[in-house]
């Protein structure tokens, strides 16, 4: 029986998921091989090529596959030559310090928010890319490529970036959708590939096509969007994928919110197929936030968390990226106003109302800048959306339903749809899609006064640090 392949490489955790024309067969997870070099955390390239390489002969053994589509984290790089990696690459949030202030210069110089569409964090490939050829890591590389595209250039030799990759790299005009030349020929980074939409053939290995895949977020949206948007077409879609970090994103294609998009300069753009554009805003200590309070409650998994939310809230919550405290670099969280007597069964219920409320200011900022509707569907992605009560929640604080895959590997699943896509089988596509099935979580009015008081209470500690009136 023919098969259909997303593999979905993580920060901490890597999926393969099977699909066939009757609906998802399964999902094989393994933990994403990493190694310390330098004083710093790389993706192990040769490792993860060999779990892609088990991932594809396990799923080749019971069926015919056809098409493998690929995502993974952005930012990080992996310099090649003939169809080889020839270093790791640095973990996505490792932020190397920039020694040549002359440089950081030149970068603000030729990167506006306008022409790359979006802020300067330290994060982005360029300056990976510019610490590996300061490091000698680099030498005699033909180029640049993000996990997705190395993964599918080291089975087809063809070396391409997808748009989403690209908006992540420092170094791409998102209006004109090209490479910036001049920043390229300053830095003496002699050339970097085709930039293409995701879902775009890459190439043929063994029978087997491969679509261009990009970063986890978007490629999640890739899936989203096939499945909502023939279910309610013509509504605006919000997706927020809820991971290690989460991102919340719209597709738009008015002229004139870019323009006011630019100006603000508030979040990401991303250029999409055609003349879109994608609206990002992005929390990226996420899961990390839950993460670090189950440890340091010794919590074992998401079973031992609340299961109801007890009236307001007993203490508030900032990190570092998020929509009230915004980016420092720091990787810092914040625990304001804790009370005498407060517990672990407290605390968990403000982390619920906090990353809810975070994640309607992130709804609620791309709404007002893009002018949209009120009348829109909401879709959620991530392991947490198995957790009945902080969807409750998530749902009261957006004040809408939310729609959830039965599969919670959004972004394998939309790599599986990349795939696909680059197969151009509309008639498998469309098999595939009917298979999957969905559910709506209601908004839950007993909530009602928690969100207010919880969202008020927020929205003022925000004015107050950015001195808003």
């Amino acid at each position: 029986m023919d098969a259909y392949i997303g593999i979905d490489i993580g920060t901490t955790n890597s999926k393969c998921m099977i699909a066939t024309t009757d609906g998802i067969v399964s999902v094989v997870a393994e933990p994403t091989p990493k190694c310390v070099k330098y004083g710093y955390v790389f993706f192990d390239i040769q490792r993860i090529s060999e779990m892609v390489d088990f991932f594809i002969c396990k799923a080749s053994s019971g069926y015919k596959v056809k098409s493998i589509g690929f995502s993974s984290i952005g930012e990080s790089v992996v310099p090649v030559l003939k169809g080889q990696a020839i270093s790791d690459a640095l973990m996505w949030d490792e932020k190397i310090p920039e020694t040549d202030t002359k440089k950081i210069e030149i970068l603000r110089t030729l990167c506006p928010y306008n022409i790359v569409g979006t802020k300067d964090n330290g994060l982005f490939s360029i300056h990976k890319i510019l610490w590996m050829i300061r490091e000698g890591l680099s030498d005699g590389a033909e180029g640049f490529l993000p996990v997705s595209s190395y993964l599918a250039y080291r089975k087809t030799g063809v070396s391409s970036w997808d748009f989403s990759q690209a908006s992540r790299s420092f170094m791409f005009s998102v209006r004109n959708r090209e490479w910036i030349p001049d920043l390229l020929e300053t830095f003496g980074i002699s050339q970097m590939p085709a930039i293409k939409p995701m879902g775009s053939f890459v190439g043929e290995k063994d029978g087997i096509v491969y679509g261009l895949g990009g970063h986890d977020h978007i490629v999640g949206m890739f899936g989203i969007e096939r499945v909502f948007g023939r279910l309610f077409p013509g509504k605006s879609l919000f997706y927020t994928s809820m991971g290690t970090s989460e991102v919340m994103a719209l597709r738009i294609n008015k002229d004139s919110a870019i323009k006011n998009l630019c100006n603000s300069e508030n979040g990401c753009i991303i250029p999409s197929n055609n003349n879109d554009f994608i609206i990002t805003r992005s929390f990226r200590m996420f899961g990390r936030f839950l993460s670090r309070l189950m440890e340091m409650f010794r919590l074992p998994d998401f079973s031992s968390l609340p299961s109801s939310i007890n009236g307001i809230i007993r203490c508030l919550f900032c990190c570092d990226g998020d929509f009230i405290m915004g980016n420092r670099g720091t990787g810092e969280i914040n625990i304001l106003g804790l009370p005498n007597g407060c517990s672990c069964t407290d605390v968990m219920e403000a982390a619920y109302v906090y990353l809810a409320t975070v994640s309607e200011l992130l709804r609620e900022s791309i709404a007002k800048d893009t002018g949209t509707e009120k009348d829109f569907i909401i879709a959620a992605g991530g392991g947490i959306t198995r957790n009945d009560c902080f969807m409750r929640v998530l749902s009261s604080a957006f004040s809408s339903p939310i729609s959830v895959l039965d599969t919670s590997e959004i972004s394998a699943f939309g790599a599986m749809l990349v795939g696909l896509s680059a197969l151009q089988d509309k008639k498998a596509e469309e098999s595939v899609l009917d298979t999957i099935g969905y559910t709506s979580v209601p908004v839950d009015s007993q909530l009602d006064v928690t969100i207010s008081d919880a969202m008020s209470r927020y929205r003022l500690l925000r004015n107050k640090m950015f001195k808003i009136n």
